[in-house]
């Protein structure tokens, strides 16, 4: 896929093999789905300027001579900023973000600050964060491996962070019976 070149209907297809895989999570979901809505967003700000360069297929009908990709009459500008608008409406009212506390304590329990989390677990936490050889571990697995490691040292901790990662991202593999 070369970069910002291909059209709509490939980068949803795109998008959604990015959603798909035994080492998905919701942290690489939300990187593919915030990349997907920032390219949704530079779409529109072409469009708004006459640009439909992204759009290979209609770039090609509109433009002739090999003159630039920007268009000096273009009808469909609207109809496609709506389009757009529309598809990036869907999509944020379809995966409402997740805070970043939420994730940032699964992504590197190392760099969190302990007052983010509940009094509950900070004794926990304090413990995991000082501890040299889950640090080790942590370098050296995936978050996916490295949290259920933690289940019996840390287990209100390790509960959190699983639970942040278990949301949607393996119902697929219950379909497929893998």
């Amino acid at each position: 896929m070369r970069n910002g070149s291909c059209a709509l209907p490939i980068w949803l297809i795109f998008l959604n093999l990015q959603m798909q895989g035994r080492n998905t999570n919701i942290i690489k979901f939300m990187d593919s789905l915030k990349y997907f809505m920032t390219k949704l967003k530079n779409w529109k700000r072409k469009v708004k300027v006459k640009n439909v360069a992204t759009f290979e297929k209609l770039s090609s009908i509109l433009v002739t001579g090999g003159k630039e990709k920007v268009l000096p009459e273009f009808g469909k500008k609207n109809e496609i900023l709506q389009h757009l608008t529309a598809l990036e409406n869907e999509f944020s009212r379809y995966f409402p973000e997740l805070s970043n506390d939420e994730l940032d304590l699964v992504r590197n329990p190392f760099k969190f600050s302990v007052e983010k989390v509940s009094d509950d677990c900070q004794d926990e936490f304090l413990v995991l964060k000082i501890d040299s050889g889950a640090r080790d571990m942590f370098n050296e697995k995936s978050i996916t491996e490295f949290w259920p490691l933690m289940c019996d040292s840390c287990p209100k901790v390790a509960e959190r962070a699983i639970h942040a990662l278990l949301p949607f991202v393996s119902t697929y593999l219950c379909k497929l019976d893998l």
